[in-house]
């Protein structure tokens, strides 16, 4: 094994663990491919920019001598790390190279001197909030409701409503919504708009952690503490224009004893969802039969029917099996909130809320007619809830 002046040590499971959060951030090419590792003082720190936003990490290490200063790929430093056990010695080589070595092996990874990554810290952020890594997670669920092409920017992101001891997400892609509310330390009001790619990056967060977001001019800054690991994000601030339209729809819905409202078992909903996929469905009929709340469709190569919950209210509505598979998967039993088949149909369990627009099938009555000749499969269902 080596003997440097300086280097670094560290065990496997931490350096692989920072380094999978941070390289999550590399960008795709020349600069931006690579990931900044720097130790001084006893810490580690690892940093990763795509061109917009950026991440680090720092974590504990044992160090000596003038420390290290190496940019070398992301890619393989983190796949090299991967099949490593035990403790990861780093030592530095000329032109910001780095050398890594565990038990008997040792690999050399070529550096660049070529620029520098930017710094992810801006003197004039002001803190907005704190909360635990668990809530911040739980609000960001709603991520699976936004719009997954960047170059939409109008649906594009999730919204932070910041309020005094409360925090309120949102996103929506035209086909469905959600929001979610979550409790917070120290707030300062204020509304921005972050990418999902870097609220995909956030959801990565450790649910111990403690989490504190600081804004800017034009950037969000979020630190998590979770004991000896450091994590630091940064991403620019979107703009949310549709959002307010979206607050008017969920309120329209989930307001006052508007609607009939009914028990689903969402594990049964999420089932019936897959197999109208499975089968080349364009959409799911949600309709009520006899009290029970059925689920069926029609596809290219078959038909579907089950019982996913009950109620003897009129429900009948159609629905888009790609968004309800992705959504109701993330709920147990929610209450349903129905306001007719051309209306949007809300789900809402603890403190999560979803609203699906409906689909307007030309030929419905026929459509129906033959669903009706499929017999129903049969599952346990929650009791059904008052309207």
């Amino acid at each position: 094994m080596t003997k440097s002046k300086n280097q670094a040590v560290i065990p496997a499971t931490a350096l692989s663990r920072a380094l999978n959060i941070v390289s999550r951030g590399a960008g795709r090419d020349g600069l931006y491919e690579m990931m900044q590792v720097a130790v001084r003082n006893g810490a580690l720190i690892v940093r990763c920019f795509n061109g917009t936003m950026g991440v680090s990490v720092q974590a504990a290490v044992e160090d000596q001598g003038a420390g290290i200063d190496a940019m070398v790929s992301a890619q393989a430093f983190v796949s090299l790390v991967s099949n490593m056990n035990g403790a990861v010695t780093m030592l530095p080589e000329s032109r910001k190279g780095l050398k890594v070595e565990c038990d008997s092996v040792s690999v050399s990874l070529k550096g660049t001197q070529t620029g520098e990554l930017p710094g992810l810290e801006e003197e004039d952020a002001k803190e907005v909030c704190s909360m635990s890594g668990e809530a911040l997670i739980r609000a960001l669920q709603v991520s699976v409701s936004a719009h997954p092409d960047d170059k939409s920017p109008i649906l594009h992101g999730v919204l932070f409503d910041v309020g005094a001891e409360r925090l309120i997400t949102m996103a929506a892609d035209g086909i469905q919504g959600a929001m979610c509310e979550a409790v917070i330390e120290r707030a300062e009001p204020t509304r921005f708009l972050l990418p999902l790619t870097f609220v995909h990056w956030m959801r990565n967060i450790p649910s111990g952690a403690n989490v504190t977001i600081r804004e800017s001019q034009n950037r969000i800054h979020v630190t998590a503490v979770d004991g000896s690991l450091t994590i630091t994000m940064a991403s620019p601030k979107g703009q949310h224009q549709n959002y307010p339209a979206l607050q008017t729809i969920f309120e329209t819905v989930f307001t006052g004893d508007k609607g009939i409202r009914f028990s689903m078992e969402a594990s049964a909903f999420y089932g019936a969802a897959r197999h109208v996929k499975a089968l080349g469905g364009q959409s799911v009929h949600l309709f009520s039969e006899n009290g029970n709340l059925c689920a069926s469709a029609k596809g290219d190569l078959g038909k579907f029917r089950s019982v996913v919950g009950s109620t003897h209210e009129e429900v009948s509505i159609h629905l888009n099996p790609s968004v309800i598979a992705n959504s109701v998967s993330l709920l147990d039993a929610p209450e349903m909130i129905y306001n007719g088949s051309k209306a949007p149909l809300g789900a809402t369990e603890g403190a999560l809320r979803f609203i699906f627009m409906p689909l307007i099938v030309p030929d419905a009555k026929e459509l129906e007619a033959e669903e009706a000749e499929v017999e129903p499969i049969a599952v346990e269902v929650a009791e059904p809830v008052p309207a």
